[in-house]
């Protein structure tokens, strides 16, 4: 049971993943060199940013350099072309990043849930509730581990059935 759980987050801690930032640039560009700090920085900052290859320029529309594309889960909300400050990318982040909350309904050893979640999603904000209210949650069997991120229900488990 613990290496089943163990795997179904795992599983569903990579399936909520998505770049908050996009960043195609090159080494020759003047821009680029200005806006590698900035971009570094909200990494640093714990934003999961993607730094595109050349290659991949095209997949992500860049037809000038540096763009720099922000994300809310899988969906672009704002496209920056050439150097911006930082204070205008934070301005379309989330203001603390991913937030992710883990339900955990009707599991007796949350203890080892708990840990197992924790090391897997520690770069996020993580908000753990372990609950016996099956009718709030919607769960007809347990255990139950269900992962919201940013307030969405993203992924759900039970592991016995």
């Amino acid at each position: 049971m613990r290496t089943l759980i163990a795997i179904a987050v795992i599983a569903a801690a990579t399936a909520t993943q998505a770049y908050d930032i996009v960043y195609c640039g090159d080494p020759w560009c003047s821009d680029c060199h200005r806006m590698k700090p900035v971009i570094k920085s909200l990494e640093a900052d714990g934003y999961d940013v993607y730094w595109a290859k050349e290659s991949e320029f095209a997949r992500f529309q860049a037809s000038s350099i540096p763009v720099t594309i922000v994300y809310h889960g899988r969906t672009e909300v704002k496209r920056f072309v050439g150097f911006v400050p930082k204070a205008t990318v934070e301005a379309y982040l989330p203001k603390t990043g991913k937030e992710v909350t883990v339900v955990i309904v009707g599991f007796e050893d949350k203890t080892f849930a708990i840990s197992v979640i924790a090391k897997v999603m520690e770069k996020y904000k993580i908000t753990i509730i372990h609950s016996k209210d099956k009718k709030k949650y919607n769960v007809t069997c347990t255990p139950t581990v269900i992962f919201y991120e940013n307030g969405v229900e993203k992924y759900r488990l039970c592991t016995s059935c």
